[in-house]
This record gives C-alpha cells, sequence and structure tokens, in this order.
C-alpha cells in the first residue's frame, strides 16, 4: 500500500507490528512523522488497555518542503513503513519495523545531507512516569498502584477466587526506553532526544517492556537489561532476522485460487433462488437498516472502478452503460427499513 499524500492524524494512520508491540504510523502536513506505541499487555489498575504513549519525529530541514515528493508505503513482506521525502535539493528516507521476535521499534532514516532529528515524547496521562537524569535515554512507564480485580470478581459473584488467581493487575508495569546514537536530551527533564549535530543518518530504538515487579527500580533493572542484551547483537542482525522471519510467515502456505469464467448451461448470469428481494432488512422483514437508502440498480454483471465512481457522484447519475441492468429503484420517500 502506497500513499502519495501526508495525512490528518492517526486515522491517516498505517498499521506495524510483531503482534505484541503495535504502532499507528502517520506523517503531517509540516512533515512530522508521528506515531502511537502499543502493546498487547499494557492494562491498567481499572482493566483498561493503554497506549504507551505517541513519538513525534521532527527533521531539520524537515520531510516535506517546497516541491517536495512525498510516498509513505506499507511493506507486507517485510513488515516496515517506508517514508521518502524527494525534492531537487534533497532527499529523507525512514523505515519504520517493529523486531519480529524481540519488544523493540526501530526508526531508521537516511539522507543525502545532513539533518538534524528530534524525538519528542508526547504524553495525555498525569498518572504516568517520565525519569529525569539520563540525557542518553528516555525511559517512561505507567505502573498500577491499585487493582480492581477483586471488585470485579465480587460483582461475578466469584468473590474468593483471589485466593487462588494471583491479580495480574496490581503492579503491573509497562513503559519504553528511547536510545540512538548520537541522540541526546535537551535537559534532564526533557522529554525529548535529539541530535547532538546534524548527521546523515540516525538509528532510534525504542525497548517497550509490561511486566509486574515489587517495585518501579526493579522493572527499571529489567528495561535497562533488555537494552544492553540488544547492544550483544550482532551490527546489522537485527533487521536481516527480521526480514527471514517474515520471509518464512509468507512461505508457510499458499492457496491458488483460479476462476475462469465459465458459462452456465442455462445461460442464467445469477444464480436463482426463492428468496424475495429485500433493501434495508433481511428475508424475513427483521435486522432493519437504520438509514436513508437513497437509490438501488441491478446488475447481471460486475461495474468497473470508473463505473462505480461516475454512479457514487451523484443520486441521478446514470451508468455508462446500461448492459446488463434488470433493476433500476429510487428510495427518495423511504428511511430506516
Amino acid at each position: 500500500m502506497i500513499w502519495d499524500a501526508p495525512g490528518r492524524g492517526p486515522w491517516d494512520s498505517m498499521p506495524l507490528g510483531n503482534g505484541d508491540v503495535a504502532l499507528n504510523v502517520w506523517v503531517e502536513a509540516n512533515g512530522d512523522v508521528c506515531f502511537y506505541i502499543a502493546k498487547t499487555d499494557a492494562w491498567d489498575e481499572r482493566g483498561n488497555l493503554l497506549k504507551l504513549g505517541r513519538i513525534r519525529l521532527r527533521f531539520d530541514p524537515p520531510l516535506i518542503g517546497k516541491n517536495t515528493r512525498f510516498e509513505q508505503k506499507l511493506d507486507l513482506r517485510t513488515a516496515t513503513v517506508q517514508v521518502r521525502g524527494i525534492s531537487p535539493a534533497s532527499r529523507l528516507e525512514l523505515t519504520l519495523w517493529v523486531d519480529a521476535e524481540h519488544p523493540v521499534v526501530h526508526i531508521e532514516s537516511r539522507s543525502d545531507r545532513p539533518r538534524s532529528m528530534t524525538a519528542a515524547l508526547e504524553l495525555w496521562r498525569d498518572t504516568d512516569t517520565v525519569l529525569p537524569g539520563s540525557m542518553e535515554r528516555l525511559t517512561w512507564y505507567h505502573r498500577n498502584p491499585t487493582s480492581n480485580f477483586v471488585s470485579r470478581l465480587r460483582a461475578q459473584n466469584l468473590a474468593g477466587l483471589e485466593k487462588t488467581y494471583p491479580d495480574p493487575l496490581l503492579h503491573r508495569t509497562f513503559g519504553c526506553l528511547m536510545r540512538g546514537q548520537g541522540l541526546q536530551r535537551s535537559n534532564p527533564k526533557a522529554r525529548n532526544l535529539r541530535s547532538v549535530r546534524p548527521t546523515t543518518t540516525t538509528d532510534l530504538r525504542i525497548h517497550v517492556l509490561t511486566a509486574q515487579t515489587p517495585t518501579s527500580e526493579a522493572w527499571l533493572e529489567r528495561i535497562q537489561a533488555d537494552a544492553q542484551t540488544d547492544d550483544r547483537r550482532a551490527p546489522g542482525s537485527c533487521r536481516r532476522e527480521h526480514e527471514a522471519w517474515w520471509r518464512r510467515f509468507w512461505s508457510r502456505a499458499w492457496i491458488q485460487v483460479d476462476c475462469p469464467r465459465i458459462a452456465r448451461p442455462d445461460g442464467a448470469a445469477i444464480t436463482p433462488t426463492g428468496l424475495p428481494l429485500r433493501f434495508g432488512a433481511d428475508d424475513k422483514g427483521y435486522n432493519t437498516f437504520r438509514g436513508l437508502l437513497a437509490r438501488a440498480r441491478v446488475f447481471t454483471r460486475a461495474l468497473d472502478g470508473r463505473e462505480i465512481g461516475i454512479l457514487a457522484a451523484r443520486m441521478d447519475a446514470e451508468p455508462p452503460s446500461r448492459e446488463g441492468l434488470i433493476g433500476d429503484w429510487r428510495f427518495d420517500r423511504f428511511a430506516d427499513g
């Protein structure tokens, strides 16, 4: 899937993930690359599944400028989102992917001229914690201080089961550690990482962790250990192993369907049934459509994209060809089934 224009917000996003960690990626008109981070087990104390935060990437010079040709591509074979901004003066390419076998988000950029990048964390909950201190990394998390597990059991007449099943929400902690070579926070309390100096390449990584730990410090030790383990992987091996996993995934099984056009012996184009033709209701008159039907036509052939576009543009539009048209109804006076 390829888009040739930036979006307006998260509703214009592309999905990306590994089955555990997920992103919604979009590019705004000013060239900012944005994405939400989600995790399948990020449940808060009320049993709500939360996003871990939003990241905004901004480049200087920006991704989109004057006479920029834009492209955003979702590549299913490699499970990557690729963003390109190409102008007569410069070229910038980004690749975003979530490691197939590790809870790590990768953002790689390549430019033909030195650029600065800022990766900013955007949070909307005042219950999340952003750790100050380290200039080379940005760490944040949400920790459940309480849990509604017992009250939910009691509400379902299951009181006492909390003695058998451990509380899955209490002290559950989930968050991220973001870092990158040549990136630093502007101050110890800043919620961003910035390029120390302009460069032609960047490699930003976001480690994601959910764990029930006795303290928030224990969770921090675990995510830092995960980052250190990631450092020990051979350079370049992360991307190769990721793409190898997806090649195996797409090669597991194929179902090929070949449907040549076969003429029916009786010449009928539509298989007849004993059911009445209804609009806005099922065959028994139930499950009525609550809304307005303007017009309906029945053809004995499939319409092509151009014909569909013409008919969808206006209610009074006529098809370019009436071939196969066997029914045409207007419903100007009828609504709600």
